[in-house]
This record gives structure tokens, C-alpha cells and sequence, in this order.
């Protein structure tokens, strides 16, 4: 489902002023109007995002809204353990980053995964091809200072691996949709159109919370069942609170 579609009338924002009773275009038309829905349908893409990431914490917000794989490329530097993972760089989107999942060198096509630095392992001085990382925020510390035959070897750079957050909607946005299961879309007009009724028409507002919080509990159950290690239980997190 896009964010508005003023031609079919099936996007969020429309779905959103069928469910409030506000009738065609009473959003859509309204450019202040807009602004201020539009938050409130972040705010609930967001709300379905975290619901996700409590039954597998590495749920992603990623579909075809980015046209990237979620790494970036990082240049080594001659003797420098340290790095930070910068906000962009040149052919990769980490603007979107939430969470590090992986550090990995490249050669010949080939990704070679870093492990992470457990307790009984320490950093040291003395340069080398590193074999795993520690992760302090977003700062990344090799276990030592990368050797000129690393960075020959690797073509002086490394890559970083990371989970994506939602891409929050504009209120410019028509074509863009949500970066979650496709079948589910609907919960962000319900929620949105629950928060909207809360003040002028409480029951109402309810029905449509016991809608969300019910179709929630699904897609948690199924984005649990995307991971074959993910348990298979609806979390007791995601009942409706009525």
C-alpha cells in the first residue's frame, strides 16, 4: 500500500480518511492537515517496526523503497585500529542505519566475516589482518592496527553490515510504501485512525485499536516464522490492552 494514492483511492492517507470519516481529499487536500497526519503514520510505522524487532531483533525495515544492500564501504587506513561508522558515505545508505550486524574484507567477490571480540580476547599494537572486531557505539576496534598487506590484500577497504530502521514517510511522499510485510500495511491506517478518533470519538477509536492490536499479533507470529530460530509464540506484549 503507498503512502497516497489520490487516483486509486488505496493509499494510507486515504485509507485513513475513510476510516476517520473525513471523506475524499479532507487529508490529502489539507497541506497543514498533512504534515500532522503524516507524523502520526511514522508514528505507527515505528510502533509495528519495534513490535517486529521484540520477536526477532533483526527484522528490517527494507524493501524496495532502497535499491542498495544494507553495507558500506569503509577505507582502511595504515596502521589504525579505529573506526567510526560515518553517518554516509560514497556507495552505501547508512543514513538508515540502526543496528551493526556484520564487518566483513571482500576478495575476489568473496566476503570474509569478522567475528566479534569476546572477553578473553585483547587488542594489540602490533599491525596485521585482523580476524575480529569490538564494537563500542559506533566506533569499531579491530583487534590490531591494519598491516600494508591487509590493506594491498583487500583493495584498502572494509565493509560494514547493518539493519536497517524505517524509512520514515514525507508528506511529499505518493508512491513510497512501508518497509515491512506487504500483507500488513494496513496497520498503519488503523493505528493512525485510532490515534486520530481518540479525543472526539473514543469508541470508535477503541474498534480500531482492537483491530490493530489483533492484526499485530500476527505479524508478529510471522516475522518470527521468517527466522527459522525465532520462536513460534505470539509475545503477550501484543495483546490488545481493552
Amino acid at each position: 500500500m503507498q503512502f497516497s494514492d489520490t487516483s486509486n483511492k488505496n493509499g494510507i492517507i486515504q485509507r485513513v480518511e475513510m476510516l476517520t470519516g473525513m471523506g475524499d481529499g479532507a487529508i490529502s487536500g489539507d497541506a497543514v492537515l498533512l504534515k500532522q497526519v503524516t507524523g502520526l503514520v511514522n508514528e505507527s510505522y515505528f510502533e509495528v517496526f519495534m513490535a517486529g524487532m521484540s520477536v526477532d531483533r533483526n527484522a528490517s525495515a527494507d524493501d524496495y523503497n532502497y535499491n542498495d544492500y544494507p553495507d558500506a564501504p569503509i577505507t582502511m587506513v595504515l596502521n589504525q585500529a579505529d573506526y567510526s561508522i560515518p553517518v554516509a558515505v560514497a556507495g552505501g545508505n547508512v543514513a538508515s542505519f540502526l543496528r551493526l550486524k556484520g564487518i566483513y574484507f571482500k576478495k575476489d567477490g568473496n566476503r570474509q566475516y569478522l567475528s566479534p571480540m569476546d572477553d578473553s580476547e585483547t587488542l594489540t599494537d602490533t599491525a596485521g589482518e585482523p580476524t575480529s572486531y569490538k564494537l563500542n557505539g559506533k566506533s569499531i576496534f579491530f583487534q590490531c592496527p591494519l598491516s600494508a598487506e591487509t590493506l594491498s590484500k583487500y583493495s584498502t577497504v572494509f565493509y560494514v553490515e547493518f539493519q536497517r530502521v524505517p524509512d520514515a514517510f514525507t508528506s511529499a511522499d505518493t508512491t513510497q510504501q512501508p518497509g515491512i510485510l506487504e500483507t500488513y500495511h494496513d496497520l498503519l491506517p488503523l493505528r493512525t485512525s485510532a490515534k486520530m478518533l481518540l479525543p472526539t470519538d473514543p469508541n470508535l477509536s477503541q474498534r480500531y485499536d482492537v483491530q490493530f492490536y489483533t492484526r499485530l499479533m500476527l505479524y508478529k507470529r510471522d516475522v518470527a516464522n521468517m527466522d527459522d530460530k525465532a520462536p513460534n509464540f505470539i509475545s503477550v506484549e501484543a495483546v490488545n490492552p481493552y
